[in-house]
């Protein structure tokens, strides 16, 4: 197994206060960023993340002795309130801080829908676009269980990075942090070159996110068609013929008496 690494616009790399931005597409993506750090230097990344089990989390044990660290419980609240409010300090007075807004890894497909909670007002973004080339092997994990998705990677001939840095960018005053959000997500897509999802990862992971948007998709073609069945009856009389619009300019229009 090996990495090969193209990093292009170092200059752009993050070195100061504020968030870096990829999309997601494996558990790699934090080790490919970080080998990109000179040799000496007294920068690098905050790490944020899942808590994870077994494997995933010894590497997480492992990463808090090695830099900065804060990973979240996501099916608690009251951890993700208490995530935010340490990530949007650490940002605005420290970092840079490594985000993956999507929330789940992606296969270079598309960027699922960013998370808008992190571009706020006041934080810079420096949006980070990532690409695999699948010819030798790549390290997309998919359902599998980690053990098996690490053996697969070992396995591989290689794999292959191309990490694009691009300018920094802020919330504009006429935007919301969902505007913000959708455009730092286009401007990764327009350089990897794949389209911007207009979902995130629980609708494509949960089977319970997906029959809960039919049911929205359903409720939405329903009231739409009443609508349009409503619309029709009060422009139309009993022989189909006499207008509503008609008998609102006032006009005495009287249907044809057929002999």
């Amino acid at each position: 197994m090996g990495l090969v690494g193209v990093y292009r616009n170092k200059h752009m790399r993050p070195k100061g206060s504020g968030v870096a931005v990829s999309n997601h597409l494996s558990p790699n993506d934090i080790q490919t960023l970080f080998a990109d750090t000179p040799m000496g230097a007294s920068y690098g990344y905050v790490i944020t993340g899942q808590k994870h089990t077994g494997i995933i989390g010894s590497i997480e044990t492992l990463a808090n002795s090695l830099c900065p660290t804060y990973w979240v419980e996501r099916k608690s609240a009251t951890d993700r309130r208490e995530f935010l409010s340490e990530i949007i300090k650490k940002a605005k007075f420290g970092g840079p801080v490594l985000l993956f807004p999507e929330g789940y890894c992606s296969n270079n497909t598309q960027v699922l829908q960013f998370r808008k909670a992190i571009f706020d007002d006041g934080i810079r973004i420096y949006p980070i676009a990532i690409k695999q080339k699948s010819r030798y092997g790549d390290s997309f994990w998919w359902d599998e269980q980690f053990h098996m998705y690490l053996l697969r990677v070992m396995c591989s001939w290689a794999t292959y990075y191309d990490v694009t840095y691009l300018p920094s960018m802020v919330r504009l005053s006429h935007e919301t942090n969902a505007e913000f959000a959708a455009r730092v997500q286009a401007t990764i897509c327009d350089v990897i070159g794949v389209p911007a999802g207009e979902f995130d990862g629980s609708f494509w992971y949960s089977k319970s996110e997906q029959q809960r948007l039919r049911g929205l998709q359903r409720e939405a073609c329903a009231t739409a068609l009443l609508s349009y069945h409503a619309d029709k009856e009060r422009t139309e009389s009993d022989d189909g013929y006499f207008s509503v619009s008609s008998a609102a300019t006032g006009q005495d229009v009287r249907p044809a008496q057929v002999n």
